[in-house]
């Protein structure tokens, strides 16, 4: 089997992990500033690994990789602490699978920044993400109305 694939499904047990990781977070009333800078240094120590075994020197990252990772740290800060205190007032089920939906972010831009074709496939797949998000508004609103009565 390709390596390629091994680290694909590894991706996605950790990805997935991560959802039911928020989910016992919030079970055991955790609070998210508690929570996610003790995510982010057991990510840092982590990745900080390869880097000491393999003698890889800190500042030897281009400037250009720190531009880009800042950006991409303050964004992933922001979004575990949004997304676990948004815990409280719904259910994980349709949280994570919000989060899973908003592919159609990079999809999009992607397609206006790169300049990526639009093919079939792509098009019908943007289409059914507006479709699970309005059906998930549906839901939501017919969920609220049950129990409002």
């Amino acid at each position: 089997m390709n390596v390629g694939y091994f680290e694909m499904f590894l991706a996605l047990a950790c990805f997935g992990s991560m959802g039911a990781l928020n989910k016992l977070s919030d079970v055991k009333q955790c609070r998210p500033t508690a929570v996610i800078p003790l995510v982010f240094l057991s990510g840092t120590l982590i990745l900080g690994m390869p880097l000491v075994l393999l003698r890889q020197n800190v500042h030897e990252f281009p400037s250009t990789v720190v531009w880009i990772a800042l950006p991409f740290g303050a964004c992933s800060a922001i979004a575990g602490l949004a997304f676990l205190a948004g815990l409280k007032y719904g259910k994980i089920t349709t949280s994570w699978l919000v989060i899973n939906l908003s592919a159609i972010v990079p999809t999009i831009g992607s397609i206006l920044l790169y300049r990526e074709k639009l093919n079939l496939t792509k098009t019908i797949a943007l289409v059914l993400i507006m479709v699970a998000v309005v059906l998930l508004w549906v839901d939501k609103r017919t969920e609220a109305a049950r129990t409002n009565k």
